[in-house]
């Protein structure tokens, strides 16, 4: 089993793009990234190993405390320690098809569950139709220009035919934007 197959069979966030610039980290591998580390996949052992890793994030925090607790509850739930740096940051390895190991490692490294909604059908149906209700309103755009053309507010974007003086929309009456260009 893969990164990529173990991360949808769990439900956790691989590459999780968000935690990437929340703690300014870049990687260049699929991980799960967790408040304790990551899980990642270690080639270097055979193709289905995965490995845990219990690293500092981001690197300048001290959590040395944290970090030996779960290098204990990891060797006590029988992860295999396979690399020790310093001491707090390890790697375990676990097999990705025990239930108990995988669970233990998700738990110590702190990685998010992707959430999963359960709708009913009347509630597909009423997301379906406020969907389609959406897609068909029409633009704004034309009721903001009459509304406020009245009383010359936008007369440094409108030229001498009423269009707004915006480049590449002087002489189009369907304007399929909103922005407003109203000073407030």
């Amino acid at each position: 089993m893969d990164l990529r197959e173990f991360a949808e069979k769990n439900r956790v966030r691989l590459n999780d793009r968000k935690h990437e610039r929340k703690f300014r980290i870049t990687t260049s591998e699929d991980t799960i990234h967790g408040r304790y580390g990551e899980i990642v996949a270690d080639p270097t052992y055979g193709d289905d190993v995965l490995a845990v890793k219990f690293i500092a994030v981001p690197r300048s925090v001290n959590m040395d405390k944290k970090l030996r607790n779960r290098y204990r509850a990891a060797l006590a739930g029988g992860l295999r320690l396979k690399r020790k740096y310093g001491d707090a940051e390890s790697t375990f390895h676990f097999d990705p098809t025990n239930e108990q190991e995988v669970s233990l490692a998700l738990k110590l490294v702190g990685a998010k569950k992707r959430r999963t909604r359960l709708l009913t059908d009347e509630q597909r149906r009423l997301i379906g139709e406020r969907l389609q209700a959406g897609r068909g309103v029409p633009s704004r755009m034309p009721a903001l220009r009459e509304k406020h053309c009245t009383g010359g507010c936008l007369e440094g974007y409108l030229g001498s035919d009423g269009a707004l003086g915006v480049p590449g929309h002087e002489n189009r009456e369907d304007t399929s934007f909103d922005a407003v260009l109203v000073p407030r």
